[in-house]
């Protein structure tokens, strides 16, 4: 048994060696992967604000975009300097409302410097912040809070709930009125497509009261009875203590910018992060996921890296002992057949056309009494006229001959 695995496999002390440095260096691959693991689980806060960060962005830009995808309609020919007419107020609606109904814009109402107004309804809209329509008529675009419907005219239920944008209308560069457009909470999608790589992760638009415009992601099963235009952080008391519903109800006051607020549950593993919109009127982006699902994030991309190098390794090891093995092989081999020639007194050398020797050994060539520097060697030099070595007329390539000296 021990010759045939000696026959198969090499047993040097060189290959002893590369099995050793192979098995160190698996180890160090698993202690390497294990180190990347203990760095990801430290750092899971920074992770998850990437992420929700990111999510922020997404919601805000839609935001931005609606604003201004509004007031590209509401845009005025720099020749129109004023809306105080009733009529071009009028007119200027009916070029409006087509577009914007398409949109999604359940009420439509144009407003000039003065006050004077139109709308779909022939209602004014009641803009519970008076100061909406102040910032708007400044230039700022402005988007409320959830309203009651009451603004619309429509015999619909008064439980149905409205977003109102603002956006001023330009003449060239000059503010010239106000556009306002109402949409049912129901028909905001911000959030559509918006997905955490978290299971277990929920996502809510909040308006700047607490109440739900939107929410997204895997139905927690602590807010059973969730909809729209739901005060927030009533279902949440099923999470965390009063004490800290206090506490993130102050924080949350003040947020502001591109700052996310993280905050991890008493209760459970819950990890509640908040952003501001800064283009929107104090709404802000929810995200409710929980600590394991990020520590199951973090091991399946480990687990990913992790299989893609030991791959790597693994086909690299097997390329290396492939070619030492073959190496090994080929040696065995040669020394097996300068043994056997040796032993059976062969000397294998090859002839050209012309007659010179080449690719000849050096016992051959030292038995000739030829010089080890001297590649190419000539018989009829070393033989005198009346020898003859090759009693044949010629030879082609494929002649073969044994020469035996005696």
């Amino acid at each position: 048994m021990r010759k045939i695995f000696r026959s198969y496999f090499p047993t040097t002390r060189a290959f002893f060696i590369l099995i050793a440095f192979l098995a160190i260096t698996f180890i160090a691959i698993f202690a390497l992967l294990d180190h990347l693991r203990s760095i990801f689980f430290s750092h899971a806060d920074a992770q998850n604000q990437s992420v929700v960060s990111l999510a922020a962005n997404m919601v805000d830009e839609r935001i931005n975009a609606k604003l201004i995808q509004l007031q590209a309609l509401g845009y005025t020919a720099s020749s129109q300097k004023d809306l105080s007419d009733k009529d071009l107020l009028i007119r200027r609606l009916e070029q409006i409302k087509h577009e914007a109904l398409k949109i999604g814009y359940d009420f439509i109402q144009l407003t000039d410097q003065e006050g004077n107004y139109v709308s779909t309804s022939g209602k004014k809209a009641i803009i519970v912040e008076d100061e909406h329509f102040y910032r708007a008529i400044r230039g700022f675009s402005v988007v409320s809070n959830i309203l009651s419907n009451d603004m619309t005219g429509t015999s619909g239920s008064s439980d149905n709930k409205m977003v109102i944008f603002s956006v001023p209308v330009f003449s060239g560069a000059s503010v010239i009125g106000v556009l306002t457009a109402a949409i049912n909470v129901d028909k905001i999608s911000m959030l559509e497509n918006i997905n955490i790589p978290y299971s277990g992760t929920f996502l809510c638009l909040i308006d700047g009261n607490n109440s739900i415009v939107e929410y997204s992601g895997s139905f927690l099963r602590e807010f059973p009875h969730l909809t729209r235009s739901f005060n927030f952080f009533s279902p949440l008391s099923t999470l965390i203590e009063s004490d800290e519903l206090l506490f993130l109800k102050e924080e949350l006051a003040g947020l502001a910018g591109t700052v996310i607020k993280h905050h991890k549950s008493s209760k459970n593993d819950r990890i509640l992060s908040f952003a501001a919109l800064p283009h929107s009127d104090r709404w802000k982006l929810v995200a409710v996921s929980s600590e394991d699902s990020i520590r199951s994030q973090q091991n399946s991309l480990l687990i990913k890296i992790g299989a893609l190098i030991l791959l790597c390794i693994f086909l690299i090891t097997l390329t290396v002992v492939y070619l030492y093995v073959i190496r090994w092989k080929y040696m065995r081999i040669r020394e097996l057949s300068n043994t056997t020639i040796s032993k059976a007194g062969f000397n294998f050398f090859k002839v050209s056309p012309d007659g010179d020797v080449m690719d000849f050994d050096d016992d051959f060539a030292s038995f000739l009494g030829i010089h080890n520097d001297k590649k190419v060697f000539s018989f009829k030099r070393l033989l005198n006229e009346e020898q003859q070595v090759f009693p044949m007329s010629g030879m082609d390539r494929d002649t073969s001959f044994k020469l035996r000296l005696s």
